[in-house]
């Protein structure tokens, strides 16, 4: 599979508190050159640093927009909001993945050849797909070589280190996501709230869909969560939909908020992206 790596900036070295972090070096591909950049993985950040140290790394798996999330730690859940999301607690990666720069619209679930028990209920090219099975949503993935992302990815990708309240900031604003305030009933194009993009350069995961993660819901999963890498409980009846969608209110389309959807539904509100495992050393090659 051709992947093409494009890096919008570099980090060199950072001083915080009197702690360094320090990027690595990576070479970009430019002009035609058939010359393989090897790509290594990013140092490990810690919980509470702020969010800005890291400068978003765009990745083009055959024609996909994915971001790079880098290892680190972050604070999920929430104290002051429903049971669900409660305790919060630390969750740590030691690991780097990609996550796709957008929901996974109608026009990318077509071309790779996506299927659905039932069409969307607002069609067009630039729209999200919805109305899809937690099945077919994760056969889609599969089919792009990559996976749904679990819960805690979702929120680290959404939150970061900073452990943000919103993916833009910690103050809401109604121009940064589709929702019930502004979505006039219905979704709109992937990527149309530049705003709202959160800090390792993903769009929409505030409003507009719903999207499906890996987990199964356990309202209780957080009190006995791993602090490493958590995959979720083993077995459920029903699985985790993140971020909020076009008929949310304000109150819900936090960083943290949960909600659940039995995997044999399909609806207008909930869609999905991708993520996929980073690799120590992925050759990057141009076009």
């Amino acid at each position: 599979m051709k992947q093409h790596i494009v890096l919008l900036s570099l980090i060199g070295f950072i001083v915080l508190g009197g702690m360094a972090i320090a990027a690595t070096p990576t070479t970009i591909v430019s002009g035609s050159a058939l010359t393989p950049t090897l790509i290594s993985a990013p140092t490990k950040i810690p919980v509470g640093t702020s969010h800005t140290v890291w400068t978003p790394v765009e990745g083009d798996f055959d024609g996909v927009a994915m971001m790079l999330v880098p290892p680190g730690c972050f604070m999920m859940g929430s104290d002051h909001g429903d049971d669900d999301e409660k305790p919060i607690h630390e969750v740590c990666f030691d690991q780097p993945f990609w996550m796709d720069k957008y929901e996974v619209s109608q026009a990318q679930f077509r071309q790779v050849g996506g299927k659905a028990t039932s069409p969307p209920h607002f069609k067009g090219d630039p729209l999200p797909i919805e109305q899809v099975k937690w099945k077919e949503s994760q056969a889609f993935c599969e089919t792009r070589g990559a996976r749904l992302p679990t819960e805690a990815e979702w929120e680290y990708a959404a939150r970061g280190p900073e452990n943000l309240i919103y993916p833009w900031g910690n103050e809401f604003k109604a121009d940064n996501a589709i929702y019930a305030g502004n979505s006039g009933d219905r979704t709109a194009p992937v990527g149309s709230r530049p705003g709202g993009v959160s800090w390792v350069g993903v769009y929409d995961l505030s409003g507009n869909v719903g999207e499906w993660v890996a987990d199964w819901y356990d309202e209780t999963y957080y009190a006995n969560s791993p602090k490493d890498d958590p995959q979720g409980p083993s077995r459920g009846r029903r699985r985790v939909v993140r971020g909020g969608s076009w008929t949310y209110f304000e109150s819900v389309l936090t960083t943290y908020d949960r909600n659940w959807v039995n995997p044999d539904f399909g609806l207008g509100f909930v869609g999905m992206r991708c993520v996929r495992d980073f690799v120590e050393g992925e050759t990057n090659l141009s076009p």
